[in-house]
């Protein structure tokens, strides 16, 4: 049993550790403000700017397998197969950046990602086993957007090295960007949609209803993209409409305090929480559940401020407990910044 068992265990790693490909598509900025379309994708792949728009991508990826979501073995009740450990591992992201520019001085880059990978599941085909028997590789495709907002600064292109550097920013600075949202493809296929997140901070609470209509801009303070303090925690709670009378599986995902005792661990200070339903009502047809987790931020030793996303990421119950049904996952993903005061 053992031997099996640790086959099964390195093959699981094995699968999630694969090695994957991260390839870029820029959309063609076509005739005229070319130059500036360049710059502006350029910052959006660099400097802070580009640890916001990588940082939800890694918050996605498990990349080696993770045991129990930080709360406990998964519901033991009969079903197909019982997962008991599961992981996703991104192998392919193609960005498209679509950028429009009205005037001088507004810019709009919207920024789609096919994100392709494959769902890993250590499962056994018994309700009351507590080793895996078998292990099921699902494919899964996902699109997910966000949008961010440039101004040009008059002043700052006014510089004669920045007009005559073609690596330069020519004046536009990012001023604002929204949440992002995913969904696995076609979309049609899911049963269940996310209808907001609540997130009591410290200072306060907000609840978003409108992942892209959302914007945060980039400061601290009033409508500025939340930034705690390291080991700060936050209140998450997230709603949810669905069709489905099985319960769906939400986890939280975000990069939690890392410790000296795991800094030999690739994946050490990525987290994955189960979110706890604590209600769920039928009415008109559907279920509105509601899942709550807290996020708990901290910073690497020698960081003075950090950019994360902290991701709401819905499976629904077939996705891990049958080994037949498709991935049917969506999930809403918050920027956010960590300083050390």
């Amino acid at each position: 049993m053992f031997g099996r068992t640790f086959i099964l265990f390195t093959a699981f790693c094995a699968l999630l550790m694969w090695p994957g490909c991260r390839n870029t598509t820029i959309v063609d900025p076509g005739p005229g403000q070319t130059a500036d379309k360049a710059a502006i994708t350029r910052m959006i792949q660099s400097d802070s700017l580009g640890q916001f728009e990588l940082s939800d991508e890694a918050v996605m990826d498990d990349g080696a397998p993770i045991f129990d979501d930080g709360d406990g073995a998964l519901a033991k009740i009969l079903t197909t197969i019982k997962p008991i450990r599961w992981g996703k591992k991104i192998t392919s992201v193609v960005r498209n950046v679509d950028i429009v520019i009205t005037g001088d001085t507004v810019a709009l880059a919207t920024i789609t990602k096919i994100i392709s990978g494959n769902l890993v599941i250590s499962a056994a085909y018994s309700d009351t086993a507590t080793v895996a028997d078998t292990i099921i590789t699902k494919p899964f495709t996902e699109q997910v957007e966000r949008k961010i907002l440039f101004h040009r600064v008059p002043q700052k292109f006014g510089n004669d090295d920045d007009q005559g550097d073609e690596d330069g920013d020519r004046g536009w600075i990012p001023v604002a960007l929204t949440l992002v949202e995913g969904h696995t493809q076609p979309q049609a296929s899911n049963l269940f949609t996310i209808t907001s997140v609540e997130l009591t901070f410290p200072w306060g609470k907000d609840t978003v209803t409108d992942p892209l209509g959302t914007w945060l801009r980039f400061r601290r303070g009033h409508d500025g993209i939340p930034s705690p303090i390291s080991f700060d925690s936050v209140t998450v709670r997230l709603t949810i409409s669905s069709t489905d009378p099985d319960t769906e599986l939400a986890v939280l995902r975000f990069k939690g305090p890392r410790y000296w005792w795991n800094t030999l661990n690739p994946m050490f200070g990525h987290r994955r929480v189960r979110m706890q339903l604590v209600s769920s009502v039928f009415s008109g047809g559907s279920f509105s559940r509601i899942y709550e987790a807290t996020l708990h931020v901290g910073l690497d030793g020698e960081f003075l401020v950090e950019r994360f996303h902290a991701a709401l990421d819905v499976n629904s119950h077939g996705t891990l407990f049958d080994d037949s049904k498709p991935v049917s996952n969506a999930f809403w993903a918050l920027p956010y910044s960590v300083h050390r005061w």
